[in-house]
């Protein structure tokens, strides 16, 4: 295959909407693209396979989706190994045969795990450095054994013979399996266990909406595996539902058991695990949907409950904007203030606290400027404070939901003991809407 990209074809597609694999076939002279299914299938022994879709040249298959409707059959048995399993399957005695896949296969891992160009090593000029190396090795064996001295060995003919470059394609297709298998492994950490949570968020570029789903598990001190994205079509409740099960069935078919899961809980999230929507989850036929425990994310409850505060409290969005405002004036005149102050960022309220934080520390150079209301400033950052501790508490992968409780009773005393030993004009403003 060259050029094989994972894609959809939602708008043509009837029903279920699959991951399809587009690519082209080498040696082909015109450059046509090629179909096939790429989901996964689980035979009623269990095993996974390939669905059994044979491929169709695009304009034909978008042609034949539009009246016909896919529907996946298990064909060819997916590759069950993970890469650990892969290098136990070497003899245990005798020396470790070592073949030139083996050599591409730790090519393709460099290549990966120092973010190089695909062509790092398909190049003349490290193919040149390779057959030097083979070259002095051969040489400083035969000087080294004198039953090799009259033995005529052409060392650069035994370098070419011996290496041969790795194209790109087959790099890439190499990266891809080695991929594959490390995903297979982590996923099957997960599916041993009796219950895994499954974290949920959006992820939005200038021309992609995407649904991402991570594993995780405090109590097994699992850290988060990004496991799946699901492109999704646009932000209502039926769009959620739609990305959210084909999400899940990705991950019910490796075995994982998912118990709770956690989002940001804005409403069209929350539709989809209430019992009023009878398209929701709570009201699905399938007991691994229903039983799933909706979570919503503390931190961006956090973010949102201060968002609010500033928009429905007079004198707490005042000092806001204020802090805004001058956070803009000091990122024009970084040069002359010696440090860039941090940016207001829509989507994260609490880095306001670092905004506070950068006024009071700059205060004597950024007055030359603009008027600073310090105390109103520090009042704001203390109360912030507060609010970023359980922020970064409730990120920890290692925090225990049933801990959380605990954290917000303390967020709480907190602000009430800030409340009886300052006199800080902001606090009604937090305890009343927190």
């Amino acid at each position: 295959m060259i050029d094989a990209v994972p894609t959809y074809y939602k708008d043509i597609e009837v029903g279920t909407k699959h991951q399809y694999l587009r690519y082209k076939k080498p040696g082909d002279k015109y450059g046509k693209y090629y179909v096939k299914c790429n989901e996964l299938v689980k035979r009623p022994d269990g095993t996974i396979c390939h669905c059994a879709m044979e491929e169709m040249r695009e304009d034909h298959f978008k042609k034949w989706i539009q009246n016909k409707r896919h529907i996946c059959t298990p064909g060819e048995v997916a590759s069950q190994q993970t890469i650990d399993q892969y290098y136990q399957n070497v003899p245990a005695t005798g020396l470790t045969p070592i073949s030139l896949g083996d050599i591409y296969e730790q090519l393709a891992t460099f290549t990966g795990r120092f973010n190089l160009a695909l062509n790092t090593f398909s190049s003349p000029e490290f193919t040149k450095l390779v057959k030097t190396i083979i070259m002095y090795t051969a040489d400083s064996m035969i000087l080294k054994f004198p039953q090799l001295h009259n033995v005529n060995i052409n060392v650069d003919k035994l370098a070419s013979q011996i290496y041969q470059p790795i194209s790109t394609d087959k790099l890439r297709q190499t990266m891809i399996q080695i991929a594959n298998s490390i995903h297979v492994a982590k996923v099957d950490e997960f599916a041993k266990l009796a219950c895994t949570c499954v974290a949920i968020d959006e992820g939005k570029t200038q021309q992609f909406h995407n649904l991402d789903f991570s594993l995780t598990n405090p109590l097994q001190s699992k850290r988060p595996y990004p496991v799946e994205s699901i492109q999704m079509n646009g932000g209502t409740s039926e769009d959620y539902i739609h990305s959210l099960t084909q999400g899940f069935n990705r991950i019910f078919i490796r075995d994982v058991k998912i118990s709770s899961v956690v989002c940001d809980g804005n409403k069209a999230h929350l539709k989809c695990f209430q019992k009023g929507w009878n398209q929701s989850f709570y009201n699905s036929n399938d007991p691994r949907l229903f039983k799933i425990l909706f979570i919503p994310c503390l931190c961006h409850r956090i973010h949102n409950c201060y968002q609010y505060m500033t928009t429905k409290d007079v004198a707490l969005g005042a000092i806001v904007k204020h802090i805004h405002e001058i956070s803009a004036l000091c990122r024009i005149h970084v040069e002359d203030i010696g440090a860039l102050c941090p940016k207001h960022v829509s989507t994260r309220w609490i880095y306001d606290y670092n905004i506070c934080m950068f006024i009071i520390k700059y205060q004597d150079k950024i007055s030359r400027y603009t008027r600073i209301d310090i105390e109103n400033i520090k009042f704001l950052r203390d109360c912030l404070a507060i609010f970023k501790k359980l922020i970064s508490t409730f990120e920890s992968d290692k925090t225990k939901i049933s801990d959380c409780y605990v954290w917000l009773c303390k967020g709480i005393e907190a602000l009430q003991y800030l409340s009886s030993s300052n006199n800080n004009p902001l606090l009604e403003s937090f305890q009343d809407r927190c």
